[in-house]
């Protein structure tokens, strides 16, 4: 069986539509941390072109670490399927 392969540039700058798409608004600067293992008490997270980068928990994450946190999507590959076909 051949391994799948992942075109995972594709969407990296996706990450801000993404973030708008989910009502979430970082057009005023900084937004509270998308990590739900950070328990983030001020917008300590700024968002990129192609990643965001948290302050407080010193993590940066891109498209795909966003679906997984918000989607509940754990997989890499899944998360690709799903930015895919949204």
């Amino acid at each position: 069986m051949s391994e799948i392969k992942y075109d995972f540039d594709k969407y990296k700058n996706a990450l801000r539509d993404y973030l708008t798409q989910k009502g979430i608004d970082f057009s005023r600067g900084n937004i509270r941390c998308i990590n739900p293992a950070h328990k983030d008490a001020g917008p300590s997270m700024a968002v990129y072109e192609d990643n965001c980068y948290c302050f407080g928990c010193n993590q940066r994450f891109d498209i795909y670490d966003a679906v997984g946190f918000l989607e509940g999507i754990s997989d890499r590959g899944e998360q690709f399927r799903w930015v895919d076909s949204h």
